[in-house]
């Protein structure tokens, strides 16, 4: 069996929205999300040096659909079952 690649998937969500990253690299996906979140939010929210968001990470390789809601992300209807990392991020 092949070596597969890791594939981490982080998310910012705000309620009823949010934003996203995923990649290969940890780190990358952290920080692509974390720009993409001030772009596609810079019109609704001030983003002063020094303000905190958190970012869910988990791990999700081996599974291509991928959504998430309050409770926690899912492949299909069925929970995934891995550990979520909690990752705070300081503009």
């Amino acid at each position: 069996m092949a070596h597969r690649a890791k594939d981490y998937l982080a998310v910012i969500s705000n309620g009823i929205a949010g934003s996203f990253a995923r990649g290969a690299d940890r780190e990358k996906a952290i920080k692509d999300v974390a720009r993409i979140y001030r772009n596609d939010f810079k019109t609704f929210y001030k983003f002063k040096k020094g303000v905190k968001v958190v970012i869910n990470v988990v791990d999700v390789t081996g599974h291509d659909d991928i959504w998430w809601n309050e409770s926690g992300f899912f492949v299909g209807d069925q929970k995934l079952d891995r550990t979520i990392e909690r990752v705070e991020h300081v503009y």
